[in-house]
């Protein structure tokens, strides 16, 4: 009677923990199809750029009097002292944020596309320490299955308030104060969240995603958000009531070795999802960070 209990119970989260791992494994394999490009244009729009007191950037290759750059010690002051008749777009920076000549260029094509809101692709360097490389192959997993995946299967990216472009008027009416979630705000109000994957902003520090919204909240709201079609807003609730892959992938090696101890058939499959887990990881790990890895393991000689 007890091993029927305990096969019941086994099979039964299995079940539950292998929904995330389908979820994940779907948009990560999604990212590694072949990007949308935006057509060039002609038409050039106007840009404040946004960064931090203490940073600045390259000179852009773009019209000079059409954009300016501003310092930021508090985003929403500054972003509300900016003219809306002046600016049609605000591009915001963070910290030590280092950026392509390209930059505005990119993100011209897409707002000229009628794409209000844009997400860029952060990486963390330089990377001279264990931890910064950590940290950069835990972010590029989730910019990959949260940002590029998403993309790719029609649904919003990922957005993390930092590194990207806004519509001015939008932000001026939304970002009410430096607490001001705009990433739930976008999903909310339907507005598409673009992802420019190949425009890297690159800085010493990690960027997280977007969570701020509770998960009591999450679980009222996503059916609700689903009926009315709200599906990326649906999406990014859904995320919060879901383990993040390094979690389930604790998870998994745990159940994986106490199954093993009393039942090694019932242990096969929670090895299997741990392997396709892993198998998950290593397609959304971009080959910047293999290369970096494997240059680090075999460092030229030095001639004497």
């Amino acid at each position: 009677m007890a091993a029927n209990f305990l096969s019941i119970g086994d099979t039964v989260l299995f079940l539950i923990i292998l929904l995330p791992c389908i979820y994940l494994f779907v948009f990560a394999w999604a990212a590694a199809r072949k990007e949308n490009k935006y057509p060039q244009t002609a038409h050039k729009h106007r840009y404040a750029i946004l960064i931090p007191i203490g940073t600045d950037i390259c000179e852009q290759e773009y019209p000079q009097e059409l954009y300016d750059l501003y310092h930021y010690e508090t985003l929403s002051e500054t972003v509300h002292a900016l003219d809306p008749e002046k600016y049609e777009m605000a591009v915001i920076l963070g910290q030590g944020s280092s950026v392509p000549p390209f930059l505005l260029s990119s993100i011209n094509e897409v707002y000229d596309a009628e794409i209000t809101a844009i997400q860029l692709h952060h990486i963390i360097e330089p990377r001279p320490t264990r931890k910064l490389r950590y940290q950069a192959i835990t972010e590029e997993v989730n910019q990959t299955i949260f940002r590029q995946g998403h993309i790719q299967m029609g649904l919003s990216s990922g957005c993390s308030s930092m590194d990207m472009a806004v519509e001015l008027r939008w932000l001026q009416e939304n970002l009410k104060s430096p607490k001001s979630n705009l990433a739930h705000k976008l999903l909310q109000q339907n507005i598409f969240i673009e992802y420019l994957s190949q425009v890297s902003v690159s800085s010493p520090t990690a960027h997280t995603l977007s969570h701020t919204v509770s998960r009591r909240k999450a679980l009222s709201t996503a059916l609700e958000a689903a009926i009315i079609g709200q599906w990326s807003y649906a999406d990014k609730l859904f995320q919060r009531l879901i383990p993040s892959w390094k979690t389930l992938l604790i998870i998994i090696a745990v159940l994986a070795v106490a199954t093993t101890s009393y039942n090694l058939f019932a242990a096969v499959k929670w090895w299997m999802l741990l392997l396709w887990l892993l198998f998950t990881i290593s397609l959304a790990i971009p080959d910047y960070l293999i290369e970096d890895k494997k240059k680090r393991r075999n460092p030229k000689p030095v001639k004497i």
